[in-house]
């Protein structure tokens, strides 16, 4: 059994790297909505440079005032270049949102796949919990055998020093026993 204390580390660690992900993730969120801003607002100033007579010259309505062909009779009634000048600036603007349509498809498969690697991440970091619960458990048990070792080699060193008490004293013994015969034979 693991002790609390690993548990409460693991879920706290798990909890941890959850909020850094969710952080991360509405980071990236805040950056790509002000990064498309960013190039809607500068595209348009670039637009407007590009076409100043046609900007100043000529203001659409508001959406609301604008109903059915008004714009039609409108472009109708204006002059050959300016109705010239409006259609250069139709096809750069239409090239324009073209392009933003495809930046945005862009950051959409980024986003895709940007989700497919925290999901992958999210897969990955419980496979390591796992192989930590794995590590722990074995690192448990190989400090349980190395106390165990100890207590051995504890116990193998006690009877080696009684066995050489015995050995000392049995060697003594003889020797005296051998002194002791050889004196009394001669």
């Amino acid at each position: 059994r693991k002790p609390l204390q690993h548990w409460q580390h693991m879920d706290a660690v798990m909890s941890s790297l959850h909020e850094r992900l969710d952080e991360v993730t509405l980071l990236k969120e805040r950056f790509s909505v002000h990064a498309a801003e960013e190039a809607l607002t500068s595209r348009g100033h670039e637009l407007r440079a590009a076409f100043p007579a046609a900007t100043a010259a000529h203001t659409l309505p508001a959406w609301e005032e604008v109903s059915g062909c008004v714009l039609d009779r409108d472009f109708a009634e204006l002059p050959a270049t300016e109705r010239q000048q409006l259609e250069v600036e139709n096809a750069a603007l239409k090239e324009e949102f073209s392009s933003l349509v495809d930046d945005v498809r862009r950051v959409e498969s980024r986003m895709v796949e940007i989700s497919t690697l925290s999901q992958v991440l999210s897969t990955k970091l419980v496979e390591q919990s796992a192989q930590l619960d794995v590590i722990y458990t074995d690192s448990v048990h190989a400090a349980e055998s190395v106390r165990a070792g100890n207590r051995s080699l504890e116990s193998a060193e006690r009877h080696a020093r009684a066995s050489r008490y015995f050995q000392v004293g049995f060697f003594l013994v003889a020797s005296a026993l051998l002194l002791l015969l050889d004196w009394l034979y001669t």
